[in-house]
């Protein structure tokens, strides 16, 4: 019977001595009496150097004053349960240091004497993995609120676990308020949220990974609806699926695309009214040319008498051929019609064909002939055909008054485009300076500081979409010069490097947060080009790099002179171009899939690639997707002083 209850002593022993956590037994009033090694080595004590030792050694100071009460308050009411619930308990080294724990407390009796038995964990792998973890939401927050987009992250029940600092703005919360309300019931508009609710539903069926996009309005501030672009996507963790929805604000640029549409569908109408005319004149020449011969057949002897006649043209003149058989085709012509077309007909019977027009009253005829020699070659008789194009010359003058109404056409829209551009600028320019001088007036009465907060995005807001929209402006504008030929090359000599400065000043307002401009040159400076063409093109290549690189990205701007070439390169580190829209990136209007949500119309690359054409120059670019673009120019630098235009 003793065998057994040896065994099992020395198992329990063994257990004891090797466990991974510290266990610890001590009696009523707090005395040591038996610790395991893993206790000496996590506290660093030699072997039984603790027992014998109050277990407040143990605790930091701040801690060991109240574990006395603490510890009796156990003794009268044992039970098994965790030390410290709800709060982070920390041990005390012999060394002095802390280091976080977890600890089980449980209740025995040895020999009648209460004993208190605790099991110690060090937990500071688990907290240092905690805090990078939180160190890294933390971080990831702060990116995401430095972000120009708006962010939030949603849960099955529609509510908000993750919101940035723009979504905060937009909606007029704070993310304290925000975290934990429904996204759907609290921010999307009244008429949008049956949809978005049923779109957020669908999403949840799918698996991870699924991106969708959508447009719905959100309850701005003050109340008012503000339309945003979204893109989301389907996140899988564990057994937790979430919506990461990424938006744009997009109701000042929708506006204007309606507006725009508008003109071009009141254009486009006009357009089709006159082409309708024009194709109504085509119509009937086609029908004229397709039912010839519209007019006689005749064939002349060598005194012009008919020899054979036939064709409609008789008909609704009310002759028969027979009626004109023997007579001379001058009989049927005014007097000095007649005079006019003899020598020529004459000349057919030399071998020399001959094509003649003549007017008979309101009818026009053209008369085509040819020699008909006989067996031995000798001319006695030409082929005559006579082809009333009197139709023919009805439809050439419709066409000609239709061409004029297009040129006229043509003229209106370019005046519209030159009158709007410049319209706009005015009050543009209103709202810009308007918007400084109230910014000065806040700061010279001292109220800035107090409100800078608030007011300052707004004031930047202010200057970015009226640069945007006179960018925008500018495109069309430089669009209906280069289709009018308005554009005319103007070279001269200038330093390259006092251009390119001039142009980065001109910058310094307009970069992103943190972005930096890099310009470097080699060789010679002076260069012979048109420098405000020149300027126009390295303003859109570095406007294009601003506006499709993040914050803090560095753009780099290069110009060079060798072997009697410019060559200007504009390289960025931003969104890059997709491979299949590369060959369509200098096409009038085109918008890469991956820019669709950037502000921009399409048209700076165009006009880019028309500037560098019209000064001899070539443009190439290489781009890969999501890590940046480079544009590379080349430009003869002495080219011909002769002014050359856009309709050479």
């Amino acid at each position: 019977m003793s065998t057994p209850h040896v065994y099992a002593k020395d198992i329990f022993q063994l257990m004891f001595e090797t466990a991974a956590e510290g266990m610890l037994v001590a009696d009523h009033q707090g005395t040591i009496r038996l610790c395991n090694p893993r206790i000496s080595e996590m506290f660093g004590f030699a072997n039984d150097e603790l027992v014998g030792q109050k277990v407040e050694l143990l605790i930091p100071r701040r801690y060991s004053t109240h574990h006395p009460t603490h510890r009796e308050s156990f003794q009268q009411h044992p039970a098994k349960r965790p030390m410290g619930i709800g709060r982070k308990l920390y041990a005390l080294r012999k060394d002095g240091s802390e280091f976080p724990v977890e600890i089980s407390l449980n209740h025995l009796t040895s020999e009648g004497e209460a004993m208190t038995v605790a099991l110690i964990t060090d937990i500071s792998e688990r907290v240092q993995a905690e805090e990078r973890v939180m160190l890294e939401k933390n971080r990831s927050q702060s990116y995401l609120d430095m972000a120009g987009t708006l962010f939030i992250v949603t849960q099955e029940n529609h509510h908000l676990s993750l919101i940035n600092k723009q979504a905060c703005e937009a909606v007029g919360n704070t993310e304290r308020d925000a975290i934990g309300k429904n996204w759907i019931a609290n921010y999307v508009a009244l008429n949008d949220r049956k949809k978005v609710a049923d779109l957020f539903n669908e999403l949840f069926r799918l698996p991870a990974g699924s991106r969708v996009e959508s447009e719905f309005e959100i309850i701005g501030t003050g109340g008012h609806p503000r339309l945003v672009a979204w893109h989301h996507i389907v996140l899988q963790d564990s057994d937790t699926k979430g919506i990461l929805s990424s938006g744009q604000d997009i109701t000042e640029r929708k506006a204007f695309q309606e507006k725009l549409q508008a003109l071009n569908t009141e254009l486009e109408e006009r357009v089709t009214e006159r082409t309708k005319e024009f194709e109504k004149s085509q119509h009937l020449y086609s029908i004229i040319a397709r039912n010839f011969p519209n007019g006689t057949i005749n064939v002349l002897d060598r005194n012009l008498a008919y020899i054979f006649v036939e064709g409609r043209e008789l008909y609704k003149l009310g002759i028969t051929s027979k009626n004109l058989i023997g007579k001379k085709i001058t009989d049927r012509l005014p007097l000095e019609t007649a005079e006019k077309i003899i020598n020529e007909l004459q000349g057919v019977f030399n071998g020399e064909p001959q094509v003649i027009e003549v007017q008979k009253k309101e009818n026009h005829y053209i008369l085509n002939a040819v020699p008909l020699p006989d067996e031995d070659g000798v001319i006695s008789q030409i082929l005559v055909v006579e082809n009333n194009i009197t139709a023919q010359k009805k439809a050439e003058q419709d066409m000609q008054e239709a061409l004029r109404k297009e040129r006229q056409l043509n003229e209106l829209k370019s005046r519209f485009v030159s009158m709007a551009s410049h319209e706009f600028r005015t009050p543009l320019s209103t709202i810009l300076s308007s918007s400084g001088l109230i910014e000065k007036h806040l700061e010279r009465s001292g109220q800035m500081n107090a409100i800078a907060e608030k007011v300052l995005p707004h004031f930047n807001r202010i200057r970015s979409s009226v640069n945007n929209l006179t960018g925008i402006l500018n495109d069309f504008l430089s669009l209906d010069k280069l289709e009018t030929g308005g554009v005319c090359i103007q070279t001269k000599r200038f330093a390259i490097t006092e251009l390119a400065e001039e142009v980065l000043e001109s910058f310094g307002n307009l970069v992103k947060k943190n972005q930096h401009i890099q310009y470097t040159h080699t060789g010679e400076e002076e260069v012979e080009l048109d420098p405000q063409m020149l300027r126009n093109i390295i303003n859109n290549l570095i406007s294009n790099a601003i506006k499709y690189s993040s914050e803090g990205s560095l753009i780099e701007f290069t110009t060079g002179v060798a072997d009697e070439k410019l060559t200007v390169e504009v390289r960025d580190h931003g969104i890059g171009i997709p491979d299949e829209d590369k060959a369509h990136m200098f096409e009038r209007f085109f918008r890469a899939k991956n820019a669709i949500n950037i502000q921009g119309t399409g048209l700076g690359l165009n006009i880019v690639k028309r500037y560098t054409d019209l000064m001899e120059g070539t443009i190439t670019f290489e781009s890969e997707s999501g890590k940046g673009t480079v544009f590379t120019i080349s430009f003869p630098q002495l080219i011909c002083h002769e002014e050359k235009n856009t309709t050479d």
